[in-house]
């Protein structure tokens, strides 16, 4: 299909800047993207920047309120149990935390 038949064209367009994640020696600060279908949590922390930091293997530390919570940072999604919460980097090249091998189902009340 040609563009004009779609609409016109537009000359006036905005574009979206999304604020990067900070990331450090000691921390990275991001944001939630989304949740993808299967729940898991996409952040805007890329892993070009967060792996000259962490290394697979090592635990991260997520404060979610006043809470904190310890994370394995794997590999892929197969190298821990199902059901355990891990942190891992996508398909999208970005981090993604989520409980292994579980679905969440979420009906009216």
């Amino acid at each position: 299909v040609a563009f004009d038949t779609i609409g016109p064209v537009i000359t006036d367009y905005k574009d979206l800047e999304f604020e990067k994640a900070a990331i450090t020696n000691k921390s990275a600060t991001g944001k939630i993207l989304y949740i993808d279908d299967f729940g898991n949590i996409i952040t805007n922390i890329d892993n070009l920047e967060l792996s000259k930091f962490l290394d697979f293997g090592k635990k991260i530390m997520a404060f979610i309120g006043n809470k904190n919570i310890d994370i394995p940072f794997i590999k892929t999604y197969n190298y821990e149990d199902p059901g355990k919460l891990i942190a891992t980097i996508g398909s999208n090249n970005l981090l993604e935390i989520c409980i292994f091998n579980c679905f969440l189902y979420f009906y009216p009340s």
